[in-house]
């Protein structure tokens, strides 16, 4: 009967919480394990840890500035490109996690400043471009940091599934 209720957890059944398109978060619910203390999260499907970089960035025909974002999970050697990101995508990232984590507003993000509409990002100085490419890359791999080396903590699970998502992971590992 434990081993069910386990598995059931794992896989998203009564005790999982659902972002509303069918995907469960297991981790949103925690539960006691022996001791009053021990908590289990499950952590199925998290990769073990991925390092990113972001490589550089360019102008796309719509005048905005993308990233492009290299990839490497240690766990199966695989290596890869993520889908390109914008600004607005890291922001949405942000915002997703801290809605399952508050202490993510603890990592600096940089700002967009104050265009006016009078300018648009790729009209920005090339030390600006990459001093917003720094710090997207310090913000990103500092919240991957956290979830492979952080305290274990109820939403962990999710937190992973958000930042694998962002950068691509769950497509190329099905398709490799």
């Amino acid at each position: 009967k434990d081993d069910a209720d386990v598995q059931d957890i794992i896989i998203g059944g009564r005790n999982g919480a659902s972002d509303g398109e069918g995907l469960a978060y297991p981790a949103s619910t925690m539960q006691a394990i022996g001791e009053p203390d021990d908590v289990f999260v499950p952590l199925v499907g998290i990769r073990k840890a991925i390092c990113v970089r972001i490589l550089n960035s360019f102008s796309d025909n719509r005048n905005r500035v993308a990233f492009t974002l290299w990839c490497y999970d240690v766990e199966s050697g695989m290596e890869w490109y993520a889908p390109v990101r914008y600004y607005s995508d890291f922001k949405d990232l942000r915002n997703a996690l801290l809605r399952v984590d508050r202490t993510i507003a603890n990592i600096p993000f940089p700002s967009m400043g104050w265009s006016l509409g009078f300018s648009s990002e790729a009209k920005e100085s090339a030390k600006t471009k990459e001093a917003r490419r720094s710090q997207l890359e310090v913000f990103l791999r500092r919240v991957f940091a956290g979830v492979y080396r952080g305290r274990l903590h109820p939403y962990l699970a999710e937190v992973a599934v958000h930042l694998q998502t962002f950068v691509g992971c769950d497509t190329v590992l099905h398709e490799g």
